[in-house]
């Protein structure tokens, strides 16, 4: 590629040719390309949904790879940027306190606003569907590396919850738009 092709169509190409490395087993290669596209990435716009996508790349490249911690370090930024994007102007945060209530009873173990599991107010405000989706993708990686430690109750707990999440989202997304429906059965 030359000079003058736009960074997003480098980084969503060198992420395409990574997983393809990866159906190969010739993770050096994946890897190369995964770095290469965080770096465009991260050069781009940290706080992007690109970035995001570069880290879940990189997440489930080292899932593959059996880099469980470090899966779990992708998992988290990838979230974490998602986060970040929506907590700002351009969420529809606007929730009664009885929603608020029933967010801190879906806390697992009382867990903190920091920890990998929580999902915050903001969440139920998202009718960005890609966003949704990989943020919820990302927690089925997180519940994964708590598996793959030895955390097998612990993990089972997470994956009960994670898919009550998914319910609820799937439950939003569709009373948000009339074409939701379709668009939600076919991600």
């Amino acid at each position: 590629f030359g000079n003058e092709t736009p960074a997003i169509f480098l980084i969503l190409v060198l992420c395409r040719e990574a997983d393809a490395w990866l159906q190969l087993n010739r993770w050096a290669d994946a890897n190369a390309r995964l770095l290469e596209a965080r770096h465009l990435a991260e050069t781009f716009d940290s706080g992007h949904a690109l970035t995001a996508y570069v880290y879940r790349r990189l997440a489930w490249a080292r899932m593959t790879q059996w880099e469980i911690e470090n899966a779990e370090h992708w998992f988290t930024r990838s979230n974490e940027v998602l986060r970040t994007m929506f907590t700002g102007a351009g969420s529809r945060a606007t929730h009664s306190a009885t929603d608020v209530a029933i967010e801190s009873s879906l806390a697992v173990d009382d867990a903190p606003r920091s920890s990998l599991f929580y999902v915050d107010d903001t969440f139920r405000g998202w009718d960005n569907y890609d966003a949704t989706i990989a943020y919820l993708h990302n927690l089925h990686g997180l519940a994964m590396v708590k598996r793959f430690k030895g955390e097998t109750t612990y993990a089972a707990q997470k994956y009960r919850w994670l898919a009550s999440q998914v319910e609820d989202a799937i439950t939003h997304l569709k009373s948000t738009t009339t074409n939701a429906e379709s668009d939600i059965e076919a991600r």
